[in-house]
């Protein structure tokens, strides 16, 4: 049996980690943005939207410059922004179903498209506000879903000030520690 030396054990740990996985995107526009990154769970990978630029175009290209450095695939997509039923609301751009299926090309990058038995599909969990209430919340997980492959959840109610629940139920951890999540006196 071979043994690993104490760093390559640390790597390997690290890769398998259920987070190393996980990419964090928080829009700049959202209250004390600086909290949040701050109080994302160890381990996660962080990009803050640049609010001058368009939010898919910049989520692409970081996924993208991720599988170039040979990163582990993404396990779960975490997305930071402003909502309300059936849109996210970045800085930058609104995103519906309608801006959605503009995206087709970009949002099919995302994820890994070789499906696999031993791999369970990716999630994408939506921390704005509201975005899966209602008829168009439902519209708009469902579209999201089929253009991205993976299982989408999102808060039907409000995120922050100790609610964080993203509805369906995710096997995906939150991207926030405890305490984060009992401190942030913001709203998304």
């Amino acid at each position: 049996m071979t043994m690993l030396s104490p760093a390559m054990q640390a790597k390997v740990n690290k890769m398998m980690s259920p987070v190393s996985g996980m990419l964090v995107v928080i829009d700049a526009g959202v209250s004390n943005y600086q909290q949040l990154v701050a109080g994302v769970v160890p381990g996660a990978q962080v990009l803050v939207l640049d609010p001058r630029q368009d939010a898919i175009a910049q989520i692409t290209q970081h996924i993208y410059r991720r599988s170039q450095q040979g990163l582990r695939s993404l396990t779960s997509l975490h997305l930071v922004a402003h909502g309300s039923p059936g849109a996210l609301h970045f800085t930058s751009s609104n995103l519906s179903v309608t801006e959605l299926n503009d995206y087709t090309v970009e949002l099919g990058t995302w994820f890994d498209d070789e499906p696999s038995s031993m791999r369970p599909l990716p999630q994408i969990l939506l921390y704005g506000c509201f975005t899966g209430c209602d008829g168009a919340g439902a519209a708009f997980l469902n579209q999201f879903s089929l253009l991205t492959g993976a299982i989408v959840s999102a808060a039907t109610t409000e995120v922050g000030r100790g609610q964080w629940h993203l509805a369906p139920d995710s096997s995906a951890p939150l991207a926030f520690t405890h305490e984060l999540q009992q401190t942030y006196d913001g709203v998304f």
